[in-house]
């Protein structure tokens, strides 16, 4: 039998899913911190900055929350989110903070 890409997909769990994702987002991931426990937690390291961007990703009862930082001013929650549309939100907020990582 053979398997659909949507099925494979769902067979690694979001945590590696998401780091996947981090990893093809970054060129240098020396400048992000990745981690992984009851919440999936990506901060920007940067010394000029004390209050960084970061993402948050919760588990909310059977959905997730996604809660982004954009190290100036903006903070942005996204509720709701049912697990095979956390990447899709992900990526909007991981082009948001590559783009702070190019002016850094």
């Amino acid at each position: 039998m053979k398997k659909s890409i949507y099925h494979a997909m769902y067979e690694f769990p979001l945590s590696k899913r998401i780091e996947n994702q981090v990893k093809s987002y970054f060129t240098n991931l020396e400048k992000i911190d990745l981690a992984i426990d009851e919440n999936i937690r990506i901060f920007v390291i940067d010394e000029n900055n004390v209050d960084p961007p970061s993402i948050e990703i919760k588990q909310v009862k059977e959905n997730y929350e996604l809660h982004f930082w954009d190290g100036y001013s903006q903070s942005e929650v996204v509720e709701n989110l049912k697990e095979k549309e956390i990447t899709k939100s992900l990526r909007r907020f991981l082009k948001k903070i590559n783009k702070y990582l190019d002016v850094s």
